[in-house]
């Protein structure tokens, strides 16, 4: 029995672990990438996050949040010379930080710690009213 197990049903617990795991084995892959999309602390808050959000949503949130980050990158390096040439640019050559990670990802997180402790805690006219709501949120 691990700690995890004592807190968390195993379902819910098997959730945060695959969370952990699958987020290392893309840190591995982007750390190992010679094109960096994120930096060091980017790279672990980007971790955190990932763990979060598929800890609380499953699957089907945490692919929202990674076609935004993917779509985000994409449309940062879209025209980047002609960007760099009218000094407007992305900074560290749009290298994201942990600012940029949270900045665009924190009321989304907010939103799925909300929906995960009220899917457990509230009433069931509470969840009726509030879950859909924080999953448009979310998104």
């Amino acid at each position: 029995m691990t700690i995890l197990s004592t807190v968390l049903p195993t379902s819910q617990a098997a959730g945060w672990l695959i969370g952990a795991l699958l987020n290392t084995a893309l840190l591995a892959i982007a750390w190992a990438s010679p094109k960096k999309l994120l930096t060091p602390a980017g790279y672990l808050h980007a971790w955190v996050l990932g763990v979060i959000v598929w800890g609380c949503l499953g699957w089907r949130g945490y692919i929202v949040i990674m076609a935004y980050f993917l779509a985000g990158t994409a449309v940062t390096r879209l025209g980047k010379q002609r960007k760099e040439a009218a000094g407007i640019a992305e900074g560290r050559s749009g290298v994201r930080g942990p600012e940029n990670v949270w900045g665009s990802a924190l009321a989304g997180t907010v939103c799925a710690i909300a929906i995960a402790i009220l899917s457990v805690v509230a009433a069931p006219a509470s969840q009726q009213l509030w879950l859909p709501l924080l999953d448009l949120a979310y998104v």
